[in-house]
């Protein structure tokens, strides 16, 4: 991971005020991962990479700024992270589905040729 990418977890870390176990509970990691990834000792999973897009847009909302309790700041980036990971689960099972139907239509054209 580049020295650029791993700072900018740490900036966005630090902006939404989350020390790294506060923030790796809301991403469903562990926070020797984070510590990994902010070092630019390890990459993140695809997955965690889309969530991570995700947050640092997030970031900068101004509907979260303007949230007068952190309680319901959390609980709204939150809901916002499930509903992310939940789109790109759904992604990755079309994506999965349509390479399915793609290699038996593939194995069907090698069926006819022979």
């Amino acid at each position: 991971m580049s020295e650029k990418t791993s700072t900018l977890w740490r900036k966005v870390r630090l902006s939404l005020d989350l020390g790294q176990k506060e923030f790796a509970a809301k991403l469903g990691v562990g926070a020797g991962y984070v510590s990994e990834i902010e070092s630019g000792k390890k990459e993140p999973s695809h997955t965690l990479a889309e969530l991570f897009r995700y947050i640092y847009q997030e970031a900068a909302s101004p509907e979260i700024k303007n949230l007068s309790h952190k309680e319901e700041a959390d609980e709204m980036l939150r809901q916002e992270l499930i509903e992310a990971y939940r789109k790109i689960v759904e992604r990755d099972e079309r994506i999965f589905e349509l390479e399915k139907l793609l290699q038996k239509k593939a194995g069907r054209s090698k069926k006819k040729i022979s």
